[in-house]
């Protein structure tokens, strides 16, 4: 239960301030808006505003970018026809066109 100060509640624990934090950010809302319309202390919401920016609560995910490492080559597989044709494809390829084109090429 969080325990009240001068205009409103105050947050207790990390845990709420960053709940809080989160649901005012997501608003769109001014802080003082938000807090008068969810009887939140604006100060100890700035507090915890900060330290979400900041990085000093524990715990709080930071993002980072991440980036996915593509293959240098593609794998390239090779079938080999009876009339002598090759068909070489990759990864990703069109799974109808590789029917159609087996399909000429057996009947070659």
């Amino acid at each position: 239960m969080s325990k009240r100060g001068r205009g409103g509640r105050l947050v207790s624990n990390e845990t709420e301030g960053r709940e809080w934090v989160a649901a005012w950010r997501a608003s769109g809302k001014g802080l003082s808006s938000w807090c008068r319309e969810n009887d939140v202390a604006w100060y100890s919401l700035r507090h915890w505003s900060r330290k979400c920016e900041t990085g000093v609560a524990k715990n709080l995910p930071s993002l980072v970018e991440i980036r996915f490492a593509q293959p240098a080559t593609p794998s390239v597989y090779r079938i080999e026809f009876r009339c002598g044709r090759t068909l070489e494809i990759t990864d990703g390829f069109d799974e109808t066109s590789v029917r159609r084109i087996v399909g000429v090429l057996e009947n070659a």
